[in-house]
């Protein structure tokens, strides 16, 4: 993809620690997160799960949870992504020992971008079916 050296599909714990608590990233995820050579995603699905953890008292965000979602991924310069049909069918019909749909979402949106995904979700690092960034 033209003038970045760096892509990635960032997972939402990912997310939230690049906003909240960047001193849980490892060096090479905050490296790729800050370098303006990078292009970082994100799924429409890690909106509705940062909203959720919000509503849900799971994660304490100052102010309107909307809001800070889109605060949050202008100041990190994440992109979002389309969640299409190609990519919910292909998640649908993916071979995972797990049924999170969230995670199969994730996995079948990198697949289709060709891209690794910032996580340290041990369940995404298992299946093995994306390369996975997990320092």
């Amino acid at each position: 993809m033209g003038g970045f050296d760096l892509r990635a599909l960032i997972d939402t714990h990912i997310w939230a620690w690049a906003a909240l608590d960047p001193a849980r990233l490892g060096k090479r995820t905050r490296t790729m997160i800050e370098s303006p050579a990078s292009l970082i995603y994100f799924s429409p699905m890690s909106v509705y799960e940062l909203a959720v953890a919000a509503r849900r008292g799971r994660l304490e965000i100052p102010g309107d949870p909307a809001d800070w979602i889109s605060k949050s991924a202008r100041q990190l310069g994440l992109h979002a992504t389309r969640l299409s049909p190609e990519v919910a069918s292909a998640a649908a019909l993916l071979e995972l020992t797990h049924g999170d749909p969230i995670d199969r979402i994730l996995i079948a949106t990198a697949m289709k971008l060709a891209v690794p995904i910032l996580s340290r979700d041990s369940e995404l690092i298992r299946q093995k079916l994306v390369p996975v960034i997990c320092d």
